[in-house]
């Protein structure tokens, strides 16, 4: 079973990661007035899932050292290359390629014992 500590981190990076996301949405829709639904909506939601995401990464500290949830968090960028792509059409390049690689190697050599 998965322990408590690593759902919560699980849900800080998702929340997050729709976070990050709904907010690129609302920029992309805020030349047509900040006042506008198109841009509003999706700038709160994405606010409120930031805060979500604050209270879950709270959760996980609780059981986590710092020096390893930290570090764990970087698997957003990782995501947000692929979700990136298909949500926005944003380009996979080599260069992200291989920065991801190499986080994810760092986060492997971290979190391992």
């Amino acid at each position: 079973m998965i322990e408590k500590k690593y759902i919560f981190l699980t849900l800080t990076i998702l929340t997050n990661l729709v976070g990050n996301h709904l907010l690129k949405y609302s920029a992309r829709n805020i030349a047509r007035g900040m006042w506008e639904v198109d841009f509003l909506l999706p700038c709160i939601s994405g606010l409120l899932f930031y805060f979500f995401s604050a209270g879950f990464y709270i959760l996980s500290l609780k059981e986590l050292p710092l020096s390893l949830a930290y570090p764990m968090m970087s698997i957003t960028y990782v995501v947000t290359i692929f979700t990136s792509y298909y949500l926005f059409n944003e380009a996979i390049t080599l260069q992200k390629i291989t920065g991801s690689i190499i986080i994810l190697l760092g986060v492997y050599v971290l979190s391992s014992k």
